[in-house]
């Protein structure tokens, strides 16, 4: 029974923007709201008190593929994760005890509604050649941000 589990207050629409049509797509459809982020952490804090809240998943489905100088271009992830830190930043500075951010996710996996369709891993795995790993333009930059400790 998920009511066990429920915060009073806490609603799983507060992650669909307001007229979802007007705002870019990921590579699955879903609607890019960076600004939903902060409203959903806020919201949380609001809710929860000085609870501490962990992101466990945030990230994008693209699926860019190896191109042919060996690399996966991927800047749109990079523009989606640089603009939900920002805003995850805000939260923070506003008083929102978060305690810790995962990008969802390291590597492209089997997702349960989607099998391996969507690219969601800031590395490349080749399905098809043994599993082959290759870390995208976007995990190059990540490994940047996690070093700086800050959004670069």
């Amino acid at each position: 029974d998920d009511a066990r589990y429920a915060v009073p207050g806490l609603n799983p629409e507060w992650a669909t923007p307001p007229k979802p049509d007007k705002y870019e797509k990921t590579d699955f459809g879903w609607a890019i709201y960076p600004e939903g982020f902060y409203e959903i952490v806020t919201d949380m804090a609001k809710h929860t008190g000085r609870v501490p809240l962990e992101i466990t998943e945030n990230g994008a489905a693209y699926n860019t593929n190896v191109g042919p100088d060996g690399h996966v271009h991927d800047e749109k992830r990079i523009a989606y994760t640089r603009s939900h830190l920002l805003e995850l930043s805000r939260a923070i500075r506003d008083g929102a005890p978060v305690r810790a951010y995962h990008h969802w996710s390291l590597l492209d996996n089997f997702e349960w509604g989607e099998g391996y369709t969507q690219r969601f891993g800031l590395f490349y795995v080749d399905f098809k050649n043994r599993q082959q790993r290759t870390i995208k333009d976007s995990g190059a930059w990540y490994a940047q941000v996690i070093a700086a400790n800050r959004v670069v």
